[in-house]
């Protein structure tokens, strides 16, 4: 029965964990050896970030190449940062003292 019992707690952590707001990490966007974008929270342990497709190719965009980056999302595993989806404006930059919003717009 007290296995039961943790089985459906657990499970219902699971089910709620999609609900739960993100965390915000800020470090400088790097990349690791490999190409692959991620944050250097200031230990040079970098955290390899991912997300969305879109939110991949800001992540890649030269203009932002050691930035003071803060993104918000979640961790998939240690070292493993995923991104929120670029619609939920998960991504800023810090520069002279404020918080700026990375968003991209295109002619149609």
């Amino acid at each position: 029965m007290r296995r039961l019992a943790i089985v459906t707690l657990c499970l219902a952590m699971c089910a709620t964990a999609t609900t739960v707001p993100g965390i915000s990490i800020r470090g400088k966007l790097t990349n690791t050896p490999d190409k692959q974008p991620a944050l250097d929270p200031g230990d040079h342990k970098p955290i390899s970030l991912t997300g969305d497709d879109a939110t991949v190719a800001v992540l890649q965009d030269e203009r932002l190449a050691g930035a003071d980056f803060e993104a918000i999302g979640h961790f998939e595993s240690p070292g493993h940062f995923m991104i929120d989806p670029i619609t939920s404006r998960s991504m800023f930059v810090h520069k002279n003292g404020k918080r700026l919003m990375v968003t991209y717009w295109c002619d149609v």
